[in-house]
């Protein structure tokens, strides 16, 4: 087998163990922060009534607590992909763990 000639300039490449180990999991936290800030906060009282009444019907529509505001929504899916990233950064990290201990 031939051995590459070292390359005199060799260009810095950013590393993704950096990114993935460092970064990744910052962004997913604020993902988190932001969700969590989203659900905790109040929804807007209704300006239109609550109650949907139909007047030949006996039934009545009442909206349910949770996830019926834009925001609560918004902070549901951002909770959650916060969390799948830390959890995959978690993951990515004991695999590498594991994969450098056999190395050795």
């Amino acid at each position: 087998m031939s051995e590459r000639p070292a390359d005199p300039n060799p260009v810095p490449r950013p590393r993704v163990g950096r990114v993935i180990g460092i970064w990744l999991p910052v962004v997913a936290g604020f993902l988190v922060l932001a969700g969590a800030v989203l659900l905790a906060i109040p929804e807007p009282p209704a300006t239109y009534g609550w109650f949907a009444y139909v007047p030949l019907s006996t039934t009545y529509f009442v909206p349910g607590p949770w996830f019926s505001s834009p925001e609560h929504r918004l902070g549901a899916v951002l909770l959650l992909l916060g969390i799948g990233v830390l959890v995959f950064c978690f993951g990515w990290r004991v695999g590498r763990r594991s994969r450098l201990r056999v190395a050795r």
